[in-house]
Order: C-alpha cells, then sequence, then structure tokens
C-alpha cells in the first residue's frame, strides 16, 4: 500500500479485498472499524466524505492494523474497545471480547431486580468477570432507572430533591430496561447494589477495574483475583444475585472455533474442560452457601448444556430452574432462585 494519495474510498476498496482474500469474517464492518479507529470519527462520516486524502502518519498507522487484521487478530482488540448493552468498554487480549448473546444475562438480571422491592437487592457477584461488562451494566441500567425515577418525582412532588450529577448517557438503559412501576416516588430510589468482581487472571481484573472508573462505578466495586468462589472470603457475606460468564467451551466445540477466537482470545475463558462444565459446576455447586434466601443465580451456558444445567441446578437445590434464550433464540442462560 502505496502512501501517495490515498482517500477513504480507494482505502476502502483495497482493505475490502485483501481482508477478503486472508478469509476474514465480516472484511467490510472490519475495514470500516479501521478506517473510523484511524480517522477518528464516526463510521457514518466515512461514507459523508470519501474522497478525504489520508496524512502519510494515517496511511502508516493503518497499514500496521490491517496487517494484524489479516492474521486474524479480532478488530476489537486493535480499536481496544467494544459496546455492549448500550456502552463502550475496554478490551484487550486478557479475557474474552463482549458478545450480544451476553447481554441476556443482563436483561434477565434487571428484569428480576425490577420485581424486587426497593433496595433490597443490595449485594452482588461477577464470577470470572473479564471486562467487567455484565456488572457494570447492570449498575448503569440500575442508574438510569434512579435517575428517570427522579425526574417523574420531581415532576409530581417539587419538593423531591435534585439527581446527583453523573454520567447522563445512562438514559438508554433506563429506557431499555422498563423501571419498577406503582411505587410511591422515594428520595432513596433504588439503591444500587455493591457488586464484587472476580476474576483468575490479574489483567482482567485491572482491565475491568478501568471499565469501571471510565463508568463512573467504581464505588459500587470490589474487585478479587481468584478462581470463582475461592476469591471470595467470609467478610464478603452472601449475595443477592449471582451472575457468571465462565468458560464453558467443551472439547469438542474448541476444536471448531473460528482462528480470530481460539488463536486469540485465552484459552483460560473459553474452554470448559471435556464437556464444558468443569467452571460451571463449580459456580453452581458452591452457590447456595453464598447465596440468601430468595436470592437470584444467573450463569450463561453453551446450547449444548440447557438439560445438563437444568440437572446440575435442581440437583444443587435450587427452585425452578430454567434456561433463558438469547438474541439468536438459543439457550444461553441458566436462571434459578434459592429456597425463600
Amino acid at each position: 500500500m502505496a502512501t501517495e494519495s490515498w482517500t477513504t474510498r480507494g482505502l476502502r476498496d483495497w482493505m475490502r479485498g485483501f481482508l477478503q482474500q486472508k478469509g476474514i469474517e465480516s472484511a467490510p464492518v472490519c475495514t470500516d472499524l479501521l478506517l473510523a479507529h484511524v480517522a477518528g470519527c464516526e463510521r457514518m462520516h466515512l461514507y459523508m466524505e470519501p474522497e478525504r486524502p489520508w496524512t502519510a502518519d494515517e496511511l502508516a498507522t493503518l497499514r500496521a492494523l490491517v496487517t494484524r487484521a489479516g492474521r486474524h487478530e479480532p478488530v476489537q482488540f486493535l480499536v481496544g474497545s467494544w459496546g455492549f448493552h448500550a456502552a463502550d468498554f475496554e478490551v484487550a487480549p486478557c479475557t474474552l471480547i463482549p458478545r450480544p448473546s451476553t447481554e441476556a444475562l443482563v436483561d434477565a438480571a434487571l428484569a428480576w431486580i425490577a420485581q424486587q422491592p426497593i433496595g433490597s437487592v443490595r449485594s452482588a457477584i461477577d464470577l470470572g468477570t473479564g471486562t467487567g461488562c455484565i456488572a457494570l451494566s447492570i449498575l448503569r441500567a440500575l442508574r438510569g432507572r434512579q435517575r428517570k425515577g427522579r425526574v417523574l418525582a420531581r415532576a409530581m412532588h417539587p419538593e423531591f430533591p435534585e439527581a446527583q450529577s453523573g454520567d447522563e448517557s445512562d438514559g438508554a438503559e433506563a429506557t431499555r430496561a422498563e423501571p419498577p412501576t406503582g411505587r410511591a416516588p422515594s428520595s432513596d430510589v433504588d439503591a444500587l447494589p455493591s457488586f464484587v468482581l472476580t476474576d483468575l487472571v490479574p489483567e482482567a481484573i485491572e482491565l475491568a477495574r478501568r471499565n469501571a472508573e471510565r463508568h463512573g462505578l467504581a464505588d459500587r466495586c470490589s474487585f478479587r483475583v481468584g478462581d470463582a468462589w475461592s476469591a471470595v472470603g467470609h467478610a464478603d457475606g452472601v449475595f443477592d444475585l449471582v451472575v457468571s460468564n465462565p468458560p464453558y467451551i467443551s472439547d469438542a466445540e474448541f476444536a471448531e472455533l473460528a482462528p480470530n477466537v481460539a488463536e486469540w482470545e485465552p484459552r483460560t475463558a473459553l474452554h470448559g474442560g471435556a464437556d464444558g462444565l468443569d467452571v460451571v459446576e463449580r459456580i453452581v455447586q458452591g452457590s447456595m452457601a453464598r447465596m440468601r434466601p430468595g436470592a437470584l443465580l444467573l450463569v450463561e451456558i453453551a446450547a449444548s448444556q440447557e438439560r445438563a444445567a437444568v440437572e446440575l441446578a435442581r440437583s444443587c437445590g435450587f427452585l425452578e430452574p430454567f434456561v433463558l434464550r438469547d438474541s439468536d433464540d438459543l439457550p444461553r442462560v441458566l436462571r434459578a432462585v434459592t429456597p425463600a
């Protein structure tokens, strides 16, 4: 790729062809993401200025990224962040890239919390947090509900106190996750729970910490390094909500993973043993002793593990376990509650 007279249109055409030759999935999307990242603009802006000339420095940066993309390095790692549940999270090769299927777990947690008495969900834990996207998305949405509740309360009761300043981007989550209904206005609307975030990989914990700071939620989070429940001490008490997206890929399924997953995302965050259930079993079996009566457990699983996961939860004493479906209509999230 020469450095003279390159425009956005020309770069897009060349990059798409190059990446397609390398067997990169979604080469057009990858192309636009890299162009927008280097140009420092939104993807739509690329189409508004197709004849924009590119500088030598921009081309050098882009060349290095395209070379890496051609080796199947995920574009998410190349641009350094990725969207999940209406927010951007920093990503890195130390842990999994957030995926849309996991949003079903977040939505299930929010739906359950909306049905509980205000302030009753006080403590939660995210086992194997990775980027922190699950815990932080739940907290962001609840913060959005707080703000929406305060606006409604002020409209009905002028004496209601003003909302605290903060990240106003949470309005999307407030709309997406229906707020509780039929409740009297309160100056303590839906207090945010405290979240413990654990991960086996220290670098992942530091990544989750940065994401918590990025979204103004570090004061609601504490961080632990360790494998599943081994990272939690007695001082952490018991929890109202347990969420996890553990490694659950079986030997057979791991062999079929695309190169951009198998070769770049960490095996420790993907592979769950011969049947994929090694870590899932440890989480579910250890949960009952660390949860309050009537607490909720949500664990992401493979679609092929639906029956085994339900039987596991039932054998551990959970009530009415079942598996929720994701945005692709695949069995994805084990849902179970402790006896009241």
